[in-house]
């Protein structure tokens, strides 16, 4: 088989910094500007005249400063807690310290990122609270307010609020995607299961009963008259070469049905173009100097289509690259993401995972699941080569 290059996803579903984005990146990004953004605002005044209320007072600002952004860092995995934690200690940088007029950013984002993660009622909670209380605590405290960095920050939490919104939005159609996806796979693996079944039947069936026939008549005739016991034996040979012949029609009318095609190689690009359907960035290389025995093909096509399918639906994938190789007498398939890692956990999430091993297992191979460098799981599969008979 010849050598294959790597071939990019080029359906544009995705904004392309979207689609390049680490998991390093998405998880510690917003924590990163926010706390870049702050620090730059608090260092600003507190540098100015009476821009501290003594040591303790600029102590207190930048641990309220900063720790905003740390809380951000698990804003993926707990989107509402987060954004209330975040909240509250908007209030409390807003009344305890001299910088009560410069925006706290970590709140923008914890807002937007819980919205975007579904958490919408603990954002307008969170939001709602923070700025009913911050006005009666700030009233009752006597801070001076100003009207333009009020209307500033409300902008922005809306702002916040909308992004979030379409973020969510957005990946509820992706997601409806990927399930239509799925259904149509299974749907044409149903009619090429009906196709196949009604070739059996229709073509071998009919000459397995005539051979059974033939095979009852022999064994009748065996000691009264060979001769004629004979006759149906060669029959029987007949049919049975007929049956065989149908049998190869039947394999060759499937594998050139572009839907029902036999699971093998070739069909490892149409999994990952299903995935870019769906919006996730695929990348394949395949790397053989021969072409693999059909089992060992049927066996890598099920595995990475199945390791695919728990990157992009399980682990939240928005990358995903298969490589297949030929080295030291094994076909190594390896498959990586960007998903939420799983590391030596890997194996304990769902059943397809234990059907990976089962597979891999029956042609003498084994699947190991490790941490990905691109951020998520990598899933290596080897088995030992055989070539085609």
């Amino acid at each position: 088989m010849p050598s294959a290059t790597v071939r990019p996803s080029e359906t544009p579903t995705r904004s392309d910094v979207d689609r390049e984005l680490p998991l390093v990146v998405r998880r510690f990004g917003p924590a990163a500007v926010a706390l870049v953004a702050q620090l730059a605002f608090a260092l600003a005044v507190l540098a100015q005249p009476g821009g501290a209320s003594g040591a303790g007072g600029a102590v207190l600002a930048i641990v309220l400063v900063v720790a905003g952004p740390v809380a951000l860092v698990f804003a993926r995995t707990h989107p509402g807690p987060v954004v209330a934690v975040v909240a509250g200690l908007a209030v409390v940088h807003g009344l305890t310290t001299p910088l009560a007029w410069t925006p706290y950013v970590a709140l923008w984002f914890a807002i937007g990122i819980a919205v975007a993660h579904g958490a919408l009622i603990w954002s307008a909670v969170a939001a709602g609270v923070a700025w009913v209380g911050e006005i009666l605590l700030g009233t009752i405290e006597g801070v001076a307010w100003r009207p333009i960095a009020a209307a500033v920050e409300a902008v922005m939490i809306a702002a916040s609020f909308a992004i979030g919104w379409y973020v969510w939005v957005h990946r509820g159609r992706i997601a409806l995607l990927r399930v239509e996806a799925h259904q149509r796979r299974r749907q044409s693996e149903v009619r090429a299961r009906a196709r196949i079944a009604a070739g059996l039947h229709d073509e071998i069936g009919q000459a397995l009963s005539q051979a059974h026939v033939q095979a009852s008549i022999a064994l009748h005739l065996m000691d009264r008259d060979p001769g004629r016991a004979r006759v149906a034996l060669e029959r029987i040979r007949e049919t049975s070469q007929t049956a065989l012949a149908d049998l190869r029609s039947v394999v060759g009318a499937i594998r050139d049905d572009d839907e029902a095609t036999l699971a093998e190689l070739e069909l490892v690009p149409r999994v990952l173009a299903e995935a870019e359907s769906a919006g996730t960035a695929t990348s394949y290389e395949c790397a053989l100097d021969r072409t693999p025995a059909r089992p060992l093909q049927y066996a890598t096509y099920r595995i990475a289509e199945e390791a695919v399918e728990n990157a992009v639906r399980h682990a939240g994938a928005s990358r995903v690259a298969v490589a297949i190789v030929h080295a030291d007498d094994e076909l190594v398939l390896t498959v990586d993401d960007d998903g939420d890692g799983l590391g030596d956990r890997a194996e304990e999430r769902g059943g397809g995972l234990v059907g990976m091993r089962e597979r891999a297992g029956l042609v003498g191979g084994s699947v190991d699941f490790v941490a990905s460098p691109i951020g998520g799981t990598r899933v290596v599969v080897r088995m030992p080569w055989s070539d085609v008979a």
